[in-house]
């Protein structure tokens, strides 16, 4: 029945196969995932959003929460409410861009040689002339524009950047772009409704990788992990 099933659904499109990852190990595929599952398997590893935290560079959340997040105690966690779909436009909008193209990519994955570093990857993208990056998307305010202006990249979202590389840790990735695009808040009567973009509002970065600096964050990571977590002591 399945099979008949997939056979209805073929367009007729070749299928592109995604690559593989022989340094990292595969959690999950997120494609399979509800959102509730997704949300619930964050929990076993520090991602790259919780690395900023770790290492106090985050203006998101803090450690303390990034801990309760971690050994469940709901009360204490962090709110999040991203939206998939979103960052998707991101990705979108720097693809459209800059002539780059996606890679099949929906796994999360965590690192071979630091267990408790893992990796969610908005995209891994391939330039026109065959490298490949990792690709962070963003989203954030119109009126946080300065924090990216002259070519800057907000400091809390720097250890994403090295986190992913470091974490799939294989030399065919040259680096990180990451790319924001700012919302602007709809207003109906005083009463907010929503928030709209234009892909014209949207920057994009470049980050090279420095295998020093992902050794020692993932080194870092591993460290918290082993000092908080696992004996259940709040930092």
């Amino acid at each position: 029945t399945l099979a008949v099933w997939v056979q209805d659904c073929d367009d007729g499109q070749p299928v592109e196969h995604r690559l593989e990852w022989p340094n990292a190990i595969t959690v999950v595929d997120c494609a399979f995932l509800t959102t509730k599952e997704w949300e619930l398997i964050r929990h076993l590893g520090l991602g790259g959003s919780d690395a900023a935290a770790v290492l106090g560079q985050s203006v998101y959340k803090n450690a303390q929460e990034t801990y309760h997040d971690k050994v469940w105690t709901p009360k204490k966690m962090a709110l999040n409410e991203t939206s998939q779909g979103i960052f998707d436009r991101v990705v979108d909008a720097f693809l459209n861009l800059t002539g780059f193209k996606r890679i099949p990519e929906t796994r999360m994955f965590r690192s071979k040689t630091h267990p408790h570093a893992t990796a969610d990857i908005d995209a891994i993208i391939q330039a026109p002339d065959g490298r490949l990056f990792v690709c962070e998307a963003k989203t954030t305010v119109a009126e946080n524009y300065q924090a990216w202006a002259h070519s800057n990249i907000p400091v809390s979202y720097i250890p994403q950047t090295r986190q992913y590389p470091a974490v799939l840790n294989d030399d065919r990735i040259c680096g990180t772009y990451i790319g924001c695009i700012f919302t602007v808040d709809l207003l109906a009567g005083g009463i907010y409704v929503g928030s709209s973009f234009a892909y014209e509002q949207f920057v994009a970065r470049s980050v090279d990788r420095i295998t020093d600096s992902e050794r020692y964050q993932l080194d870092m990571l591993e460290s918290w992990w082993q000092e908080y977590v696992e004996v259940n002591k709040e930092p």
